[in-house]
C-alpha cells in the first residue's frame, strides 16, 4: 500500500535499479491511495524497498530531506522481537493457554460465562479485544473451546496490550510531532528572543514533511470506507 501525502497524483520514476525493479512501473499516474497486489515473487516488496532507498521517486520525495516511512512485516517482526525478549513462540503459546485455562476454570458455569471470560482476558492485559476477535475468527471457534493444536496455531503474536502496527504508526506520529514542535520552538526563539534560529513557515513545513500523518491516516480510512470514528 502507498499512502501519498501530496495533493497531486503519484508519478513514479525509477532512477536506479533495485533487485527486480529495473524500470518505472507502467502505471505512471497513480491515485494518492494505491494498493499493490501481485503473486508471490512478483516484486511488490522490491518496489516498496526501491521507494524507501530513493531508487524510485516521485515529486516531493526526490531527496533525503523528506524520507518516506516504510512499514513492513519485517519491521513488525523486529519490534516483536524487541518487545518479547527471550520468550520463544512455544513459551508464549503455553503462557496464553495457561492464562485462558485459569480464567475458564474461574468463570465456567456463570450465566454470562463467555462475555465475562473475554472481558477478563482483556482487563487482565492478556491481549487486546481486537487481537482476541481476530484469533477467534481465524480459528473458527471461541477461545475457551480451543484445542492444544488451536493454541499452537492461532495464539496471537501481539499478546499483551501491544498492537505492533500501532507501535509503528505511533512512531510516525511521534517523529512528525517532534519536528513540528521543534520548528515552532525555533520560530518562538527567533521572534521573541532574537536568536538566529532557522524555522519554516507552515506551508514550507508541509511541503517538506507533508501534512500531519494522523490526517493522512484518517483520509485513507475514509477512502476505503472503514468506520473508525
Amino acid at each position: 500500500m502507498i499512502a501519498n501525502t501530496m495533493e497531486s497524483r503519484l508519478l513514479l520514476n525509477t532512477v536506479q535499479p533495485h533487485k527486480s525493479i529495473t524500470a518505472t512501473p507502467s502505471a505512471d499516474d497513480l491515485p494518492s491511495f494505491t494498493l499493490i497486489t501481485g503473486l508471490n515473487g512478483s516484486g511488490k516488496s522490491h518496489l516498496l524497498e526501491s521507494i524507501d532507498i530513493f531508487h524510485t521517486q516521485w515529486p516531493g520525495i526526490d531527496d533525503r530531506g523528506r524520507r518516506p516511512k516504510l512499514l513492513t512485516t519485517a519491521s513488525l517482526q523486529q519490534i516483536d522481537a524487541l518487545m518479547s525478549g527471550p520468550e520463544t513462540r512455544e513459551q508464549k503459546v503455553t503462557r496464553f493457554q495457561q492464562q485462558v485455562s485459569g480464567i475458564v476454570e474461574a468463570f465456567r458455569g456463570r450465566p454470562q460465562f463467555e462475555v465475562e471470560l473475554r472481558a477478563r482476558l482483556v482487563s487482565d492485559g492478556v491481549l487486546t479485544a481486537a487481537a482476541l476477535e481476530r484469533a477467534e475468527a481465524a480459528a473458527g471457534r471461541a477461545v475457551f473451546e480451543w484445542t492444544p493444536q488451536d493454541f499452537g496455531r492461532y495464539t496471537p503474536r501481539e499478546l499483551g496490550h501491544l498492537d505492533l502496527f500501532a507501535v509503528l504508526v505511533a512512531d510516525v506520529f511521534h517523529n512528525y510531532s517532534y519536528l513540528e514542535t521543534m520548528n515552532s520552538f525555533r520560530q518562538w526563539m527567533s521572534e521573541t528572543r532574537g536568536q538566529d534560529a532557522s524555522w519554516l513557515p507552515p506551508d514550507e513545513f508541509q511541503t517538506l514533511y507533508g501534512p500531519p500523518p494522523w490526517d493522512t491516516l484518517n483520509s485513507v480510512l475514509e477512502d476505503v470506507e472503514l468506520n473508525y470514528r
